[in-house]
């Protein structure tokens, strides 16, 4: 059972049930030599009663008096009766046990009530005026008198009792474990990036440790919104600025070209590179600042899948074959999704670049687009397999993180700016899909992205 509030129950449930059974039979069975039964004193005395009635009416009723008010004790109080004479005869011809018959004996020669302690008889002398009779009764276990003509089964007040247990534990294991749910819900909607959620106030008014534990989920979220809504802001004005200088380095740069000679080119021609590289990683930055607060850029529309991934295909092993790789693709089927065709379209070139960048010299990146099915759902599956070194394991996990690099190297031929991957990462999860990578077992990685299928 992985459940908590289920365990609870029954454990619960099983503890308070074995507690309750092993009363009852504590108390029915397990007895001291010689103790009388629980029932036997009022038995005893119910007994008596009957019996010292039946003497005072016996001048006046007889034998047929006697016999009407033991058959009124048997319906009134569930118990059977035996009623025999000095033989220990059974008066009214009922087949009586052998131990009846020598309880009645042992009544006989006492005034006092016998009782067998091996069994659930007890027997009282009655003495008419002619002649001597026994009452012997035997106190049926399994009911309990609570008033005349109402007799309960104590195999009903075990159930009740059981029952009664039942909704206690219930109510214990739901009163422990529903704001613990509420909690579990709470933490999940965080981890997927809802930073305005809260618990409510059932939780946080309590007054107990999960109280206490409500309002502190609810201050770190209030303090985690705050530091990544800080961040982002930071990141994006950040970018911003840096736009312009950047642009002002290139105005600057054009005018170097024209006024410096012929050895000053290389140098010209190196700063160009970098502001280009650094107006690429400033565009990135950007990027994922938007997608980080998932920022449209524009309406979305019917992409046709198969095409797009045909088109940078094409592209890609254009780049690719000047590096001496091949790109290839294999469409199973076309394919039709609902998203931002620029944005669609950045996040499988990323994964198809990074590709071309590891894969071995005289190897192939391998494409392929296909249908998958997740119970009702279909998924469109794009699987991007490279031939190249491969990642650790125990690097997967972060592959898709902003700046990451398994590489310690900083330089961008041992994996660019580190935020390719990232971006694809957060647009997949825009349109609804998810982005994995696993080492292949031949070597290289694969990159996998389901994509939610427009019938």
């Amino acid at each position: 059972m992985r459940s908590m509030f289920l365990r609870i129950f029954v454990l619960y449930f099983l503890a308070a049930s074995l507690i309750q059974i092993a009363v009852v039979v504590a108390l029915s069975r397990f007895r001291p030599r010689g103790m009388p039964r629980p029932w036997q004193p009022p038995a005893g005395k119910l007994l008596d009663f009957y019996c010292q009635r039946t003497t005072d009416r016996f001048p006046h009723n007889g034998l047929t008096g006697v016999i009407e008010d033991l058959e009124l004790m048997e319906q009134t109080f569930g118990i059977k009766t035996y009623l025999l004479d000095a033989q220990a005869n059974e008066v009214r011809g009922r087949n009586r046990p052998s131990n009846v018959a020598e309880l009645a004996l042992k009544a006989l020669q006492s005034d006092k009530i016998q009782c067998e302690i091996s069994s659930e008889y007890i027997a009282r002398r009655l003495i008419g005026p002619k002649e001597t009779y026994v009452i012997v009764s035997r106190m049926i276990m399994p009911r309990f008198a609570l008033a005349p003509r109402i007799v309960i089964p104590i195999g009903m007040l075990v159930i009740a009792g059981l029952f009664a247990t039942a909704v206690v534990c219930y109510w214990l294991a739901r009163y422990l474990t529903k704001p613990l749910i509420k909690l579990r819900k709470a933490t999940f909607a965080l981890a997927v990036g809802d930073l305005d959620i809260h618990v409510d106030k059932t939780l946080t008014e309590r007054r107990d440790e999960i109280g206490h534990l409500g309002r502190e989920f609810n201050r770190m979220t209030e303090r985690l919104r705050k530091l990544i809504l800080a961040q982002r802001d930071l990141l994006r004005d950040v970018s911003h600025e840096l736009r312009s200088p950047l642009a002002r380095l290139n105005v600057a740069l054009g005018l170097a070209r024209k006024r410096s000679g012929a050895d000053a080119q290389e140098s010209l021609d190196r700063i160009e590179r970098e502001a280009g590289s650094l107006n690429e990683l400033i565009g990135h930055l950007l990027t994922i600042t938007r997608l980080g607060n998932e920022l449209d850029d524009g309406p979305k529309t019917d992409i046709q899948l198969d095409e797009l991934v045909k088109d940078i295909v094409v592209d890609a092993d254009f780049e690719a074959r000047s590096r001496n790789r091949l790109v290839r693709e294999t469409i199973r089927e076309r394919l039709m999704i609902c998203g931002l065709h620029r944005l669609l379209r950045s996040a499988i070139e990323n994964v198809v670049r990074n590709a071309i960048m590891y894969t071995a010299e005289k190897t192939e990146v391998e494409v392929s687009l296909s249908r998958e099915h997740d119970g009702d759902e279909s998924y469109a599956l794009i699987r991007v397999k490279d031939h190249g070194p491969g990642v650790p394991e125990e690097a997967l996990g972060r592959l898709f993180e902003p700046f990451y690099r398994v590489s310690d190297a900083r330089d961008r031929q041992s994996g660019g700016t580190g935020l390719g991957l990232a971006i694809t990462k957060r647009a997949v999860q825009l349109h609804g899909g998810t982005v994995t990578a696993q080492t292949a077992s031949e070597g290289g990685l694969i990159v996998e992205m389901r994509l939610p299928i427009r019938d």
